[in-house]
């Protein structure tokens, strides 16, 4: 089941609930005033305790400075809450984002080189 959290045709993310896993697919880089709507949604998976949630943060490149930290304030909210965090994101988006911060140690991470998904939309 897919879930719009903010009009369609301007949605930041779109949250997908599946059996144990709440993923988050984020479309495009959010708004300042768009991560309270993102930390409702979190809030609302954590209230159902899903053993597994997924920021996948590969569509669009949405990552930048401006957005890092409200981002990792999200992702350790879930981590505090005992919840597993998947992140998928590009090597150079964990190199430069992630690698180094103890909040998410207890994080799994999927790593996509950009050239892969090139090939995979290119061929």
């Amino acid at each position: 089941m897919t879930h719009m959290l903010i009009k369609e045709d301007s949605s930041p993310f779109i949250v997908e609930n599946k059996e144990e896993i709440v993923a988050f697919k984020f479309m495009r880089h959010l708004k300042t005033e768009e991560f309270s709507a993102l930390f409702k949604a979190v809030e609302d998976a954590l209230a159902v305790k899903p053993p597994q949630v997924v920021f996948n943060f590969i569509q669009n490149s949405v990552l930048n400075s401006k957005g890092i930290n409200r981002f990792i304030d999200g992702m350790k909210s879930i981590i505090d809450n005992g919840t597993n965090l998947q992140i998928i994101c590009y090597n150079e988006d964990y190199m430069q984002y992630f690698r180094n911060l103890p909040s998410l140690k207890r994080a799994s991470f999927a790593l996509i080189k950009e050239e892969e998904i090139w090939r995979q939309y290119n061929q």
